[in-house]
């Protein structure tokens, strides 16, 4: 399965782009970004093993 269409990444993809969006109006909580990071690297990873 590629990745750009792995389902995991593009809810990570898409909650980054909410959270983008939101610190912009407000600064967002460095743990959130770190959730978010983690969460990320975890559907990359699970895309790439199949």
């Amino acid at each position: 399965m590629s990745i750009i269409t792995n389902r995991g990444v593009q809810v990570s993809a898409a909650a980054g782009a909410t959270l983008a969006a939101t610190s912009v109006v407000t600064p967002l909580p460095w743990a959130l970004w770190a959730a978010w990071t983690a969460l990320s690297l975890i559907a990359v990873a699970k895309s790439f093993r199949g």
